[in-house]
């Protein structure tokens, strides 16, 4: 099977240390840690980007885009600021119960500061990723069931947005005068199962099944006054699917 040769490859403790450094002072890092048994496997891992302001082609930063009277352009200190920094972690565990089965729980959280939007009247404060995911698979079930599949998942997005850094903002009374806090929250569950034709041939059959529901939040608020204005006013959204295919081969073997 697929993940018994993985878990080959993951016997042990093992490590990965990668980092790299470019133009406009760009610096990506990242680390790893795995330990793996024959029964269990697990990993843990660690992320670093960031960069300054990249130049277009005629030398100008990206910030420098406005004309010197638009009060979309930046501020005369912050168009030598970060172009952005993000921190990303994760892990995943990885667990076999039997010989013909698999279970794994993964998790990863990414938190992006300061991510400049040169093309749009407001930048990222920052944008805050939670990712959880489950998923358990069983192999040669039956003589017609030859997979089943679980899954089920969570996830979370914050993101804020503010002028802070353009002109705009000066003449405002606060820090910022318009300002952009969106969250969305997704959570799923999923099934399936693929199965041979009789015969052992080739061909075969796929069912997948999914449920989901999310919740959609977006808040605007905009100086003179400062009135919140519910641009997504708190949306859910549920959904089901299902697929099934069918394969068929026309010619050649049909033994395994």
């Amino acid at each position: 099977m697929d993940h018994q040769v993985q878990n080959e490859r993951r016997k042990g403790f093992g490590s990965d240390l990668n980092i790299s450094y470019g133009s406009y002072n760009s610096v990506n890092g990242s680390a790893t840690a795995s330990y793996g048994t024959d029964k269990y496997d697990g990993i843990v891992g660690f992320a670093y980007k960031r960069s300054d302001v990249p130049e277009s082609g005629n030398g100008k930063q990206i910030t420098d885009i406005y004309p010197g009277t638009n009060p979309n352009r930046y501020r005369a200190n912050t168009i030598d600021s970060k172009a952005y920094e993000i921190f990303t972690g994760w892990s995943k565990f990885g667990f076999n119960p039997t010989e013909n089965s698999r279970t794994e729980i993964s998790y990863s959280y990414q938190d992006a500061e300061h991510v400049l939007y040169p093309y749009l009247k407001m930048d990222a404060d920052y944008d805050k990723t939670h990712l959880l995911n489950w998923n358990y698979k069983i192999e040669n079930v039956s003589p017609l069931v030859r997979e089943l599949k679980l899954q089920a998942y969570w996830d979370r997005v914050g993101h804020l947005m503010d002028d802070r850094l353009r002109f705009s903002s000066t003449t405002s009374p606060r820090y910022y005068s318009m300002q952009t806090d969106a969250r969305t929250q997704d959570r799923g569950q999923g099934a399936g199962h693929s199965g041979s034709r009789p015969g052992n041939t080739k061909g075969g059959w796929i069912i997948r099944t999914a449920t989901g529901c999310a919740d959609l939040r977006g808040m605007y608020t905009m100086a003179n006054p400062f009135t919140p204005v519910n641009m997504i006013p708190d949306v859910f959204v549920d959904n089901f699917g299902m697929f099934t295919e069918y394969n068929l081969p026309l010619s050649g073997q049909f033994d395994v």
